[in-house]
Parts: structure tokens; sequence; C-alpha cells
């Protein structure tokens, strides 16, 4: 019991994404496997990538001879093991050994962990152990049935005798290898879902394996190879389509797990009999594609970093690492609790002393750099690598290599030259995703990487050695250190609670969460018959009426919007049967109690069903609607108090989404035929036509205010989620960046006066938040629009769906730059998202410019303004509250002071804690002053003594 509360130094492991300028960019794609992933392994010798000009070996960007169209690769130390068209070869210390390919269609490729000649690999009909000495099959273990096609295999981990294998009937087995690979047990059937599954040894006995169930669910379960009968924690992790990638790391009991597609990236802690969540998930900035961990001797230990991941991005070039480090306050001396003696991943013994049944002497080395001799715990005697081979070995041959940032070697370099450790050294990222900004950390990083000595075979490479490095599809965003935006703080509050009824399916056309201005009316669509609306005062926060209250619309809801011109509380609501109702609302003069059911206007839009609703952002009932009956496509734009309608453009697909500009000039809208136009707001006419979406799930888009552009989400190839930002002249595609891998929608919320761009997922718990520098007008055209993802908001909740408050809702004297509110299953929160600033007393001018703000115009005067649009008067709105000092003036009144040399949030945080111990000072003080000696009885009323009986 004296363990109980005790709890491990690695669960408070911290992931952190390196900066791009340690990227390695490998200027080809790499191969993809059947999988759809990337091809790479890695250990002791480095990371190893394969790649159409030959397999690379990074850091030191070698390529190896007569490894091209490689689909599988494996490494163990400085042994590497690469199956391509040529069949099977192993590069290592002692030359290149090759020998044919013994299966026909390889799903996985393993070394030995300790005898060195041995290799397995897996197909659909049978498991593998093949001798590179004796250039022969050792071991084959066929599929039990036709129906139980092997899927993923590993060897164990304490003598290798023993092989797990997941197969097609959703079973595990294992395979006793000395045994002629008789099985040895069989589970019963798990993760029922038909994609294959993955399985990985954690200890001796224990076993990991990740799949998917019925529903799609990804799946973690942790199984006993002592009692297979089923498993011991089965874990549920979310719902998508990619393919889990479980690492582990067997020094810290540490598991990550992401997915194909995915961009977080999840850490646990695994023991034999318990799989347990931490509290630091992690978001990086591009999707994954692949992932492995990196060998413990390429760690910085002396900055407590237990673990290192290498992530191929999906743009298939690009690797990242991101490191796991614990927190500690002095790293002066090493920290031995962390970095326990690791096991080599050398060979150590021949595959004939393996099946004779010889223990394996596992060797253990010191992680402590101070321990430069005797670092190996247990060094038994280790024979001479020698593999003898029916053909002589070929020489290498020249391939072509595509060069790497890090280095540049020679096409004649020799394969045969010792592997040296992986060691973390920073590349350059090419120019076409490359920050033109610089920092103080890429300053650092970049005097400290010329301090190094120069290696004599990068000089001897010339620059005409270098081939052309394709653009990756999406541009990466920049991470920027003195972005103003980069600590945005997102809270949550809970507002309105305790909503019991379900939300209906809906469109991905449909609004699922409006919120007016003038009342702050909240309009959300509930279940029920009859398209309802549930319409209900945010005021006053607490717990949802019983009884909601709605409108009726008698129609299946197509979409919905409030008005943004009209003075008072104006809903329109698009249905099905093709009526746009229109209906003033007002939360005084509303009955609670019963619904809403006659609007204030009706008006027929569509003959048929209809699709999207965009309004207009001055005009006062002006509206344009969709139609998605497939006989009569069509934008029709309509005067909704006039009840005319003012121009049709006539469609062969139907509208995923449209939005007027901010001047109310141009209507953009995207189709599901991939195209995007932009159209006249007037007269309805094409004005431009460019390139869209590959995929039809839907697409939403949003303008930016006093610009020409306009930002859209919308689906890619294979279900990839992707941010462009157009310009509206041109329909050029300025930046486009791939968000990540899943099936929900995702909502661009651009604000009304800064450059910031707000991602919101329908089903998903996080807020990504984008900085858009746009080049100003004076600009030369040349400059680049540049996104940077500024911060990450997460909460316990999976949301619905956002609704953004006017700039005139922030607390500015708080710093808050946007407010909103925030849908979920069971409630209402309200939004906030601030800028940590040290002088609050004084207006952050700088986050709060001026907003221009058009005013309420008639539909015939806008009409009637022509091209001109003078019909149209705007006010200009300054946000700074009365008797306010504007922190403009105090700059340029005031002398530099001392904490202005420092970061805002290192002072502010200073601050707090002085606050903090003065006030738990005082605190004590007022205690040690009240405490006159005297106890609490003693202030009590006795009794007599003639009282007593």
């Amino acid at each position: 019991m004296k363990n109980r509360f005790t709890f491990s130094p690695f669960r408070n492991a911290v992931l952190k994404e390196s900066h791009r300028e340690s990227w390695t960019v490998l200027g080809a794609n790499a191969n993809v496997g059947d999988d759809g992933m990337g091809v790479m392994a890695s250990g002791g010798c480095g990371v190893v990538v394969a790649c159409p000009g030959g397999v690379r070996v990074l850091p030191e960007s070698t390529a190896m001879a007569q490894t091209e169209n490689a689909t599988h690769v494996a490494v163990r130390g400085s042994d590497i093991v690469v199956l391509g068209a040529a069949g099977l070869s192993m590069h290592g210390s002692g030359g290149i050994h090759t020998m044919p390919n013994p299966v026909a269609q390889c799903v996985s490729l393993h070394l030995h962990p300790f005898a060195r000649s041995l290799v397995g690999l897996c197909a659909l009909d049978a498991i593998v152990v093949a001798d590179f000495d004796a250039q022969a099959t050792r071991v084959r273990i066929d599929a039990p049935t036709l129906n139980a096609h092997f899927q993923s295999f590993a060897f164990s981990l304490g003598h290798a005798a023993t092989i797990a294998a997941s197969s097609k009937d959703n079973r595990v087995r294992l395979f006793d290898v000395r045994d002629s690979g008789k099985e040895a047990a069989v589970s019963e059937p798990h993760h029922m879902g038909v994609k294959a599954s993955s399985i990985h040894w954690i200890n001796d006995t224990a076993l990991l394996t990740a799949g998917f169930s019925k529903m799609r669910d990804r799946e973690l379960a942790l199984w006993d190879s002592r009692s297979m009968a089923k498993p011991v924690v089965n874990y549920k992790l979310d719902t998508s389509t990619g393919r889990l990638i479980p690492l582990f790391d067997p020094d810290s009991g540490l598991l990550f797990v992401t997915g194909k597609g995915d961009s977080a990236i999840r850490t646990y802690e695994v023991s034999q009999t318990a799989l347990t969540a931490t509290p630091n998930n992690f978001i990086l900035s591009q999707t994954i594609n692949n992932a492995v961990l990196v060998s413990k001797h390429a760690l910085n230990v002396m900055d407590c970093e237990v673990a290192r991941l290498m992530v191929l991005a999906s743009d298939m070039q690009t690797l990242i690492p991101i490191s796991a480090n614990i927190l500690r306050k002095n790293k002066m001396d090493f920290q031995q609790d962390l970095f326990p003696d690791t096991f080599s991943d050398e060979a150590i013994m021949s595959a004939d002393s393996w099946f004779n049944g010889d223990v394996p002497s596992r060797i253990k080395i010191k992680l402590d750099p101070r321990a430069q001799s005797g670092s190996l715990t247990e060094a038994p005697a280790r024979p001479s690598t020698t593999f003898t081979t029916s053909t002589p070995a070929p020489a290498p041959l020249p391939v072509p290599v595509h060069p790497s940032p890090l280095s540049q070697q020679s096409s004649q370099a020799s394969i045969s030259r010792p592997f040296v450790p992986y060691q973390p050294v920073p590349l350059q990222a090419p120019a076409p995703i490359t920050d033109t900004r610089v920092s103080p950390q890429s300053v650092r990083s970049s005097t400290t990487a010329t301090e190094k000595p120069s290696d004599p075979k990068l000089e001897q490479s010339t620059p005409s050695q270098s081939s052309p490095k394709t653009a990756p599809r999406f541009s990466q965003p920049a991470q920027t250190t003195h972005s103003t935006f980069k600590y945005i703080q997102g809270t949550s509050t809970p507002h309105l609670f305790d909503l019991k009824t379900g939300n209906p399916t809906l469109p991905n056309e449909c609004c699922f969460l409006d919120v007016n201005g003038p009342e702050n009316l909240a309009a959300f669509p509930v279940s029920g018959g009859g398209g309802r609306i549930c319409i209900c005062p945010t005021s006053q926060p607490g717990r949802f009426p019983a009884k909601l209250p709605c409108i009726v619309t008698g129609s299946e809801i197509s979409d919905f919007g409030w008005s943004t011109q009209s003075k008072k509380s104006v809903l329109y609501t698009l249905t099905d049967d093709g009526i746009l109702r229109t209906w003033q609302l007002s939360s005084l003069e509303m009955d609670l109690s019963q619904d809403l059911t006659e609007p204030r206007d009706t008006l027929k839009v569509n003959p048929g069903k209809s699709g999207v609703l965009a309004i207009h952002p001055f005009v006062e009932g002006l509206v344009c609607v969709s139609s998605s009956d497939p006989r009569q496509l069509a934008l029709r734009c309509w005067d909704a108090c006039g009840k005319v309608m003012v121009w049709e453009y006539a469609l062969m697909e139907a509208v995923l989404c449209a939005a007027f500009s901010s001047d109310g000039e141009v209507l953009v809208s995207f189709g599901k035929d991939g195209k995007v136009r932009v159209l006249d707001a007037k007269k309805g006419s094409l004005l431009e036509e460019g390139v869209g979406f590959e995929g039809v799930k839907g697409a939403r888009v949003a303008w930016i205010p006093g610009t020409q552009y306009f930002a859209a989400c919308g689906f890619g190839r294979a279900n990839q989620r992707e941010l462009k930002v157009y310009n509206s002249k041109n329909l050029t595609q300025v930046a486009v960046i791939g968000v990540e891998m899943s099936p929900s929608l995702i909502t661009p919320y651009v604000d009304d006066s800064l450059p910031i761009i707000y991602l919101v997922g329908k089903g998903e718990s996080y807020i990504q938040i984008f900085h858009i520098d746009i080049p100003s007008s004076e600009s030369t055209g040349t400059t680049p629009v540049k996104l940077t993802k500024c911060a990450t908001y997460t909460s316990p909740h999976p949301q619905l769906a956002v609704s953004f408050l006017p700039k005139s809702a922030c607390a500015v004297r708080d710093v808050e730059i946007a407010t909103g509110f925030r849908l979920f299953a069971t409630g209402l929160e309200r939004l906030s998202f601030k800028l940590p600033r040290l002088r609050k007393e004084v207006f952050q001018d700088d986050v709060f410019p001026a907003l221009r703000l058009a005013k309420r115009v008639d539909f015939g005067a806008w009409i009637a303004g022509g091209e001109t649009n003078a019909a149209v008067d705007w006010d200009v709105v300054d946000l700074c509250p009365e008797g306010m000092e504007r922190l403009s003036d105090v700059k340029s009144a005031g002398t530099p002071r001392e904490s202005q040399t420092r970061s805002s949030v290192t002072v502010a945080v200073e601050l707090s804690e002085a606050k903090k111990k003065l006030a738990a000072m005082e605190q004590m003080k007022r205690l040690a002053m009240a405490d006159d000696g005297k106890m609490v009885q003693d202030l009590q009323e006795g009794v007599d003594e003639d009282e007593w009986d």
C-alpha cells in the first residue's frame, strides 16, 4: 500500500514540435506502401525513409545502392533490410547481402531482435522466417484457413521465440518459431472492423493490438500472452477512418498514439494490466501520414528528453521531429530516474545458436554522457560478424539522389562504411515554405550550426549536383515567434445547461447556431417534427427551460440566419418546400411557453428543394438562395421586402456554400462541380471562375473584411480537409494548407477587424486559430500571403457549432479580442479569446482598430447607386472606452521601461506570483495580530461550586 499514491515521473511528459529549421525536406515524395502510409523505420543508425531514388538514411542523407522501388524497410541497430522489386537486401557494416523474396505479397517486415541473419516477412497466406546465411527459409507458418489471412506480426521481446500475429478473422495467434511454427495460443474474435489491425509486444508477456470495431471506432487492446481468451483492457479512442499508429517506449512505459490523417498525438502509460491516458495531448501543425520512434542514442538527455518522434507529414516530403520532455528545475545533472540503462538493439548471436536454444545475453547501455568508458553493463563475447552468401556481394552502384539541405554527398559514396549514431542536426527548409521573418531562435540555431566542425565530405559536393525540389501540395503554416496573436488564450464558461432535446440530422449546408447582436438571441435547430428552431435569450446564464421556446417552420430546415442590417431581431428560414420565411422576434414580446408558428412574411423563392442561404451585410431584405432540385439548379437573388427576384444564375451542379463580400458588391459560391464562382451582386453576371474543392461533402466560405480576399474550407482528396485563401479579382489560390484528414466539415470564422481565422469543426473538441498576413496595398504584388498558426483552444466537450458576436460585445478592458457562444450536446458555453497584456489599464489600440461599418440601405437606393455604390454610408466606430488612455499615446510619450525588454507574458506571470505571495503574507499577519493567546474554552461561562449536586 505504500506505493498506492505514487505517480510515474513520465506522466507529465510534454510533447513539443521542433522549429522549422530542424525539419527535414526529402526533396521527393516518400514511397507509399499498400496501406497508403510512407515507408519508413528507425533504429540505431538513424531514420530510414524509402524514396524513389533509393532508401535514405537520415540525418546523414545517405542513399543506399540497389534499393529503388522499396516497399518495406526494417532496422535493427546498424543493419537495414530492404524489400524491393529485386528482392531482399541487408545493408550494414559487413557490406550488402541479398537473397530472393520468399513471399509473394508482403504486408509486414521485421528483423529478428537477436539473430544476425534472420528476417521475418508476413504475407497474406504465410509468415516466413528467412536466413541470409543459409539463403533459405528456416520457418514457414501458413494461415490456418482461407478466411484467416495474416495482417501483421511481431517477434516477442524475451527470447524472440514467439511470433504474435493478427489475422483477417479478427483473432490473435501465437506461434513457437523454434518448434517449427506450431500454434501455441489463439484468442477470441476482437477488433471486428473490416480494416487491418496491427500488433506489438509491450514486454515479455504483454501484447498491444490496434484496430477498428464494427462501428469504425478505433480501439486499443492489451493482452496477456499467458491467457489469450480475451483482452485484459479494451480502450476505445474515437471514430475515424485513419489507421492507428501506436509507438511504445519500453524504458519509460509511454505509448504515443496517432493515426494516418490525424494531427493529434495522444500519450498513455502502459502497464501489465492497465492503459492510462495522460493529460498531455498534443496537436501538430501538420497532418500525419506515418511516424516512428527515434533511437535512445539520439535523445538530448541533459534536456530531459525522454522520447522523440519523427513524423512524416501528409505532403510525403517533410519529416518533423517532436520531442517529449520532462519538466525539471535542475538540468545540470543527469537524471538517472528518467534514463535507466537501456537495451542495445544490435544483434548478439548467430541464427544457428538461436535455433539451438541458446539464451541471448542482452547488452545494456548507459545513457549518461559522462560515462564515456565502460558504458556496457554486460558485455559478453561477441563473435565476428560474417555473412556467407552464395553470390558475391555486389559493389555499390551510383544512384540518383535528391540532395538534402543537411548534406550533399557524392553519388559514388560506399555503402559499406560503418553507420554513425543518429544525432539531431538542424536542417534548413526550402524556399517555398520558409518564413522570411527572422526570429532569435533561428539566429541562435544557425550560429550553433556554423560553430560545429564541418565534414570534409560535405565540402566535396558542388551546387551543380543538386536537383530541383518539387513544392509540397500544401504550404506549411509559418511558425513565427513575434506574431502579436501567438499567445491567444481561449476559455469557455458554462452559460446555459441541461439541454435535453436531441439535435436533428441536417445537411452540411445548413447553419447549426447563430446568435444575433441586438438582443443576443441564440437560434439553433432541435429535434421534433415540422422544422423546429429554438430561440433562446442568452442575456442571463442558467438552465434551459423544460419547454424550449421554438419557431415551427412546417417543413424540414435547409438553412437559416439572422438579418445583420435590421434594427430588430429578424430571422430568415429557408426550408425544403422552397419558402423563405421572415420572423420578427423579440425576447420581451415572445411568449416563451408557446411555439411560434406564424411568420411575419413568406416568399416562394425556389420551385423545388432549397439549399443554402446568403444574407446581404447591409441591404435590408436582400438574400441569395440556391436550389438543390436536380431539374432546376440555380442561384437566385431576391428582395424579400419587395418580393421581387433580382436575378437568376443557372448551374449544372448543386451549391455547397455562398456568401456576400464585406462591401456587398460581389457574391462567391462553391459548387459540387469543383468550381468557385464570383458573381456581381447587383446583376448576377459571372465575373470570375476558378478551381474550388475536389470533394463534394461540403464547403464553407468567409470574406476577410476590408480586403479582396476570402477564406474557404472544404475537402480535397481522400477526405483531406483544406483551408484556401483566394484573391477574388482573379481567383488565384494565394495560400493553401491541409488542416487534417477527417470526415467532419470545418467552418472558417474571420475576425471583424483583425487578420485572424478561427477554424471550427463539427464534432471536434478544439478550435484552431490562424493569423493571415496579407500584403498591404502599397506592396508590389510579389509579397505572398502567409498563414501562421497561433494557438489551439481545446475543450472536454465535442462541439456542434460556434457563433461569434460582434466586436462591440468584447470586453476591451480585459483585452478580449473575440467572444461568442459554443453549442454542444447538452448546453451552451460562452467563449472568450483574450491576449495576455501587462498594462490592461490602457486601451490596446494595436489589437482594437476602429471598425468600418456600413449603414442600413434600402434595396432601391442600393440598386440606383450603380457601380460607384454611392448610396452606402460608412460609420467608423472607435472601441476605446471613454476616459481610457491609448497604448500608442503612452508609448510615444513615455520612456522605455525595463519590462519592455522582456516578454509581456513572463512579466505578467511574475507579477501574478508576487501578488499571491503578498496576499498570503498579509493573511498570516492578520491572523497573528488577531490571536490574543486565549483559547475558546476560556471564554465560556462556567458553573458555580454551590450549584453542583
